[in-house]
């Protein structure tokens, strides 16, 4: 997979350090209760029309701060 993507096998130690703190990130916002309560209510969404808008700001603000 790596040849195919011209990628290394292993990243850097600075690209760790970068991955190990979005993911630390990530979780502390996923153990906050709003957020953590809109994970639970997206689960039973049937589709996308009946995703509720604070569902939308969040995921837009997850998107921006990934970029």
């Amino acid at each position: 997979m790596h040849d195919l993507l011209s990628v290394l096998a292993a990243l850097p130690s600075i690209e760790r350090a970068r991955t190990a703190f979005a993911e630390l990130l990530v979780t502390r916002c996923m153990a906050e209760y709003g957020i953590g309560r809109l994970l639970r209510i997206l689960e039973s969404v049937p589709d996308h029309d009946h995703i509720p808008e604070s569902m939308l700001r969040l995921a837009s603000s997850l998107v921006n701060f990934a970029v």
